[in-house]
């Protein structure tokens, strides 16, 4: 039976208007029937609503009860449309309804398929459970209504109702269930065209007609029609006009019990001999012999496509079976052959039948052929192989058959092994091939069967096993290939033995050793794996293995240079950081020791001065004397670089380690004596102890880090311990680095520009751009803050690089306006000075800008210039050979050296902040002030004065001969929308000094 779907809201909505014409219909034939055939009991003698319920709902399993709630709906109205009273139409309402869920639940009970009637014994179980059972039990619930109000008796009423409702399901449910999608165009093309059908339907119905009209029992000539349609249309076809017929055939009965045509119409009806009721029921089982022909008709046609189906996928597979298949008959001759016939002998089959084989081929191979043919004509198998005259190889396997009455005959099947035997030769060839191969390569190869005797040694393994193949073969593995642990000298297991038994790929455990025939010991790597057969059995073992002593010396010697650095043989970070966790998890609460930092003061001075040669040696012995002033069981370890690190695993009292941080510094004391060159070298030290700064590696790192970084600010060849402010620093300083970095892609970065004014005229004669540090949550921070941090992790270039290329804009942008054209200073550093960078940058923002170079001027700090003076005046020079200024910013906090002033020949002198603080109370620092104007003059440079903060000082700058003036006095640094205003104007202040 088609399964059950589970009932879902969105499924039910679909079946909204089926169930709305199968309620209508269901009304209308109920009403109709009830109207024309009321009987006893008000019981219509033919009832053909339940039977269409009952189709829908094995049609329909999804919506099944709401089908069957749709009948007793439509028959609750149909009793009450024709005035029943409220309690028989209740009754009959739900008789029906019983009835047909009855039948209904029984069939799903029993798994059957009522859809399609494709088994007369199915299709039988079903039809009886609707026709008979589902109308017993509903009969039986109205007639006990009927006799209990008095209406009509129990059995009568219950005989009226079972034979109407199985007249209706006799009558209807074939046609019903035997509908398919697609049915009713397979009837067409059965019936040969809508004509046929239509006269093939108007015979039967004349038939029919004419039977009801003068024959009291018409059935009897309906069924020779009714059995001609079985034939011809089929199960649904033959159900359907069968019932058409029938219930044209128990219309005209009704019609004629009711008396409309009894006066006019032939006398054979008015005979009441046989009922209405009985003549309905027997009119209805003429249809069951028609139904059960029409079944078995399909069935059997069914069976013959599938046997025609069949024969022609039989002669399919002979016909591309790649071998010769040939039938022959007692006499030899061909009764079947397929198509590789004509393949390989060039004859069709229809031309080679009735002709003996022997005929059709090469006399060479109807001589090897006729004495296998005759030994299998008296009941032997013959299986052989022919070369035949053309090259080619047949494999042929030749039996009789079981001897029938017709007689007996010889199947025949050859196929074509020519490949086949070529291959065979290939592998013989491939195997010699392999052999010699395995014998030639550099690698022992040994291979066993599946009891581990030996079956194959290569030259090499015989080498190192001392054995040869001839007195090996056959003898146990464990007799010729013995292992040995080489560590322990005790014997270990064979991984070959484990490898057959497991079934999967194995290798020698680490440090396993070969002891050959005389003794000798050979440290091996080997891999051993199955052999598998052609089902994938294992069938024996295969093991390759080599000498591994070179290379196992270079593994320790290369696990040697993994750990330790390779310029000074100390540990590297990586063994540092395990010899550190060793210390640390051995006892972490009891055990107290330090970790040290150590970085060279001013080593790339001498790294850069002498060369990297120089260096290296320099660094080679700075590891002899730090190894020479440490304790057997400290770690003396190579960072990288400059950098060592120094791990004292105990210390009896934390004071320990300031004595050993004095005794490394001790150490450098004494210059180093380096091809020629006495070098002195100093050294910072940061110190962490443990377990009272960390309990781990990687902090107890970044302690010593941060105390190292704290000993090299203090003043360097010094030490300092770690202490949690460092810690805090250190935070501090990463959690700014990556809000900087955040800042440069987000676009935080502002510019503020600072005037400076003619010192006569106070008029404007420039500006210095700025950078300020706008967070989006937060106040604005000053370059102090950020720029040193930038330059120490690289961000100063992209900051340099925005800001030069912005300053130039903006400077471009308020020419454009029409505004007074004036210089932009910017400050660059030359942090990590490389001219090819900053001299491209600002080739590239001038020609991005279209600023001309007379605007801008390029400012750097003297402390920056004397890092690398001979690279910084490379740059400088270049830079203003493009047309741009070159000033010295912040003069007189740094080296002041004239002679520098000489070899950068800057084109502006700007004074320190410092220097104009007291010079209007300090003479010295006044005379001071005139002295550097003065000796700005002789070299040809513009002096500049920078934080003026009162007009004292501003009157005194400008009568020493300063020449232009910057500070608070006139203008803090300003937004560029706060500039245009005073550009606008042009004078700040009228001048401090009269002229």
């Amino acid at each position: 039976m088609t399964a059950v779907v589970e009932n879902r809201p969105a499924r039910w909505l679909t079946e909204i208007p089926t169930l709305t014409a199968i309620g209508a219909i269901y009304f209308a034939l109920g009403w109709a029937t009830l109207v024309a055939a009321r009987q006893p009991g008000e019981v219509a003698s033919a009832w053909l609503g339940t039977a269409i319920i009952f189709a829908m709902m094995c049609h329909r399993p999804h919506a099944a009860w709401a089908y069957l709630a749709v009948g007793g709906v439509a028959r609750l109205l149909v009793g009450l449309t024709v005035a029943d009273p409220l309690t028989l139409a209740l009754g009959h309402a739900a008789a029906h309804t019983l009835g047909a869920g009855i039948a209904y639940g029984w069939v799903r009970r029993l798994r059957l398929n009522p859809i399609g009637l494709s088994r007369i014994g199915e299709s039988v179980k079903v039809i009886s459970i609707a026709a008979f059972a589902g109308p017993a039990m509903g009969g039986s619930l109205i007639a006990s209504i009927n006799a209990y109000v008095g209406r009509a008796a129990f059995i009568p009423t219950w005989w009226i109702w079972f034979v109407a409702s199985s007249f209706g399901a006799l009558v209807l449910l074939p046609a019903l269930l035997a509908y398919r999608p697609g049915e009713a165009a397979k009837l067409v093309r059965r019936a040969k065209g809508w004509l046929r059908l239509i006269l093939l339907v108007g015979a039967v119905l004349a038939i029919a007609i004419a039977s009801v009209t003068y024959l009291q029992r018409p059935f009897i000539v309906i069924a020779l029609p009714l059995m001609v349609m079985a034939f011809t249309l089929g199960r649904f076809g033959t159900a359907t006009v069968s019932a058409l017929v029938i219930l044209t055939v128990a219309g005209l009965r009704l019609s004629f019990d009711h008396g409309q045509f009894a006066s006019s119409i032939g006398s054979g009806v008015t005979d009441r001999r046989l009922g209405s009721i009985a003549f309905n029921f027997y009119c209805a089982i003429t249809l069951v012999p028609a139904l059960v022909v029409s079944i078995v008709n399909d069935r059997r046609k069914a069976t013959r496509h599938k046997l025609k189906a069949r024969e022609r996928q039989l002669s399919l597979i002979a016909d591309t079976t790649p071998g010769l298949i040939v039938q022959l008959g007692m006499d030899g001759k061909l009764m079947f052959v397929n198509e590789k016939l004509q393949d390989w002998f060039g004859l069709a089959p229809e031309q080679s039948l009735h002709r003996k084989l022997i005929e059709l081929v090469h006399p060479h191979v109807a001589a090897i052929l006729a004495p296998h043919i005759e030994a299998a004509l008296a009941g032997e198998t013959r299986v052989f192989e022919t070369l035949a005259a053309d090259g080619r190889w047949f494999r042929s396997t030749i039996a009789a058959q079981e001897r029938d009455k017709s007689g007996g005959s010889v199947i025949m099947l050859s196929v074509d092994i020519t490949d086949l035997r070529k291959a065979k030769d290939a592998l013989r060839e491939e195997k010699q091939f392999l052999e010699t191969t395995l014998g030639s390569i550099g690698d022992a190869v040994l291979s066993t069967d599946v009891a581990a005797r030996v079956t194959y040694l290569n030259r090499v393994a015989e080498d190192m096993t001392g054995w040869s193949l001839e007195e090996a073969r056959g003898r146990h593995l464990a007799e010729i290939f013995q292992l040995v642990d080489t560590t322990t000298g005790e014997p270990t297991f064979s991984p070959l033995d484990i490898a057959i038994r497991d079934n999967r790929i194995l290798g020698l455990v680490p440090n396993t050793g070969l002891v050959n025939r005389i003794g000798a010991t050979t440290p091996i790597e080997d891999s051993a794996a199955p052999i598998h057969n052609a089902d994938g059995a294992v069938i024996g073992g295969v093991m390759v293995f080599k000498d591994v002593s070179e290379s196992r010396a270079m593994a320790l010697r290369m696990s040697h240079l993994a750990q330790h650095d390779f310029l000074t043989d100390l540990p590297n970070r990586l063994l540092l950081l395990d010899r550190m966790n060793q210390v640390l998890s051995a006892n972490p609460q009891a055990r107290r020791g330090a970790l040290m930092f150590l970085d060279l003061d001013r080593f790339k001075h001498i790294n850069e001065a002498l060369g990297h040669d120089i260096g290296d040696q320099l660094l080679r012995e700075v590891a002899k004397r730090l190894t020479g002033a440490v304790r057997g069981d400290d770690t003396v370890s190579r960072q990288g670089g400059d950098e060592f690190a120094v791990l004292l695993p105990r210390l009896n009292d934390y004071r320990d380690a300031a004595r050993v941080a004095e005794a490394l510094l001790g150490a450098m004391e004494s210059p180093f004596n380096i091809d020629g060159h006495k070098l002195a070298v100093r050294m910072s030290i940061g110190i962490t102890l443990f377990p009272e700064d960390a309990n781990d590696a990687e902090t107890l790192l970044k302690c010593a880090d941060s105390a190292l970084h704290h000993a090299k600010a203090a003043g360097r060849e010094c030490y300092r311990y770690y202490t949690p402010s460092m810690g805090e620093s250190a935070e501090l300083r990463m959690r700014m680095e990556h809000d900087l970095r955040h800042a440069l892609e987000n676009g935080e970065l502002r510019l503020h520009f600072q005037p400076k004014v003619d010192a006569s005229t106070c008029a404007i004669t420039g500006f210095e751009a700025l950078v300020r540090w706008q967070p989006p949550q937060g106040p604005l921070i000053l370059p102090g803050e950020f720029i040193p941090l930038a330059e120490e992790c690289g961000l100063i270039d992209r900051i340099d690089a925005w800001v030069l290329g912005e300053a130039c804009r903006q400077n471009k942008a308020w020419q454009q306006a029409g505004l007074r054209a004036v210089r932009m200073a910017v400050n660059v550093s030359l942090a990590r000075i490389d001219g090819d960078r900053l001299v491209n940058l600002v080739v590239e923002v001038l020609r991005d800008t279209g600023l001309e170079p007379c605007y801008l001027d390029i400012e750097v700090t003297e402390s920056q210039v004397m890092k690398d003076t001979e690279r910084a005046r490379q740059v400088m020079e270049n830079i203003r050979a493009l047309g741009v200024r070159i000033a010295m910013d912040d003069f007189g906090t740094g080296y002041s050296s004239i002679a520098y002033l000489q070899m950068f020949r800057f084109d502006v002198l700007k004074m320190d902040r410092m220097l104009i603080t007291s010079i209007d109370s300090d003479h010295v620092q006044r005379a001071l002030v005139r002295a550097i104007i003065d000796m700005a003059r002789a070299l040809s440079c513009q002096v500049v004065a920078e934080g003026v903060e009162t007009a004292e000082q501003a009157r005194v700058l400008q009568s020493k001969g300063c020449d232009e003036i910057q500070g608070f006095l006139f203008s803090r640094p300003l937004p560029a929308a706060d500039i245009e205003p005073l550009l606008a104007r042009g004078v700040l202040a009228e001048c401090m000094v009269s002229r």
